[in-house]
Formats: C-alpha cells, sequence, structure tokens
C-alpha cells in the first residue's frame, strides 16, 4: 500500500500528498475490502488517524508525520479499544499523568490493529485538565511501549493478515 501511495492518498497535495478526498478514500477502502477485509480496516484506520492529526494537529505535528508517510510510506493505526469494554470514543479509561514538562501513562489499550507495524500509533486519554478527552500521537519507537501479542485472543480475528494486541505502557516516571 505504501509503495503504491495509498498511504498518503489523503494528504493534501501542498505536503506532498495526492490530495484525495472522502470519495476517494471510500473507494480505496472498499477496493481494499473486496480483496482482504483485514487490509480494507488497517487501511481506513491510517486514514482516520491521518485525518486526525490533519484537522487538529499543530503544524509541526503535522510536517513531520506527512512528510514520514510520504518520504517512508509508513502507517497510521488506531488505539482506541479499553480493556474489558472495548471501544468508548466518547469515554476513554487510559489514564495520562502529566507534571510539569512531564507526561506519563499508564495501563494499556487492549487491541491494537497493525501492532507492531504501525508507525505511529493514535490513542485517546481522559483529559487530565478539562472534562474532555485527548488523542494522542505515539510512535511505534516510544522507549518502553511493548505489544503483547502473546495476550491477544481474538477469537479467530488472529490471521496471519491481522496482526493485532495489546499495547503496554511502561509505568509512568514522573
Amino acid at each position: 500500500m505504501g509503495a503504491a501511495g495509498y498511504f498518503k492518498l489523503s494528504i493534501p497535495n501542498e505536503l506532498g500528498g495526492q490530495g484525495g478526498n472522502i470519495s476517494d478514500h471510500a473507494e480505496v477502502c472498499r477496493a481494499f475490502a473486496e480483496a482482504s477485509p483485514t487490509a480494507g480496516l488497517c487501511y481506513m484506520m491510517h486514514n482516520t488517524a491521518l485525518m486526525c492529526v490533519l484537522v487538529n494537529g499543530s503544524d509541526t505535528l503535522i510536517q513531520e508525520i506527512t512528510q514520514d508517510i510520504v518520504n517512508n510510506q509508513h502507517f497510521m493505526a488506531l488505539a482506541y479499544s479499553e480493556s474489558g469494554t472495548g471501544t468508548h470514543f466518547y469515554k476513554p479509561e487510559l489514564e495520562v499523568d502529566i507534571q510539569g514538562d512531564n507526561e506519563g501513562f499508564t495501563d494499556k489499550k487492549s487491541m491494537v490493529p497493525s501492532a507492531g507495524n504501525a508507525h505511529y500509533y493514535l490513542i485517546l486519554t481522559p483529559s487530565a485538565t478539562n472534562e474532555g478527552i485527548n488523542n494522542w500521537v505515539v510512535p511505534a519507537d516510544t522507549p518502553g511501549i511493548t505489544f503483547k501479542q502473546e495476550y491477544w485472543n481474538g477469537m479467530g480475528m488472529q490471521t496471519r493478515s491481522y496482526v493485532s494486541s495489546p499495547l503496554v505502557f511502561p509505568p509512568a516516571k514522573m
């Protein structure tokens, strides 16, 4: 997908992407899903995470991530599932601890598609400063994070084409 340019479909032309719109995204997702539902799902998650960055990210974050996708064919994944309860976009459970300039997460995300394969993971946490929620971009090479493939039981979902597992954060060091 990356070598063929699909990961940069939704990136604006001025950032080196293809400037595709939602109809282009839907058409490509549908085509991938017809061949492999897993491919369609992972591609959709990449574009969903990417769109969150494009709409809400700082100029620096947008530049860094889009250039990595355009130049290195890296992709993004969503890490939104909570232990025991599934995905609740409106009420994430992963805790964030912010003290001064330091931030840390506790616990884990229970089911992360593309675990260990994506270059960036978008996670949700309750806001540490208000009643809202926050999206965080966590690079795959963040020190201490691990993917615990041995803990995932996807009732048939774990196939050669679908890699999912919990993402575990190290204890916060504050």
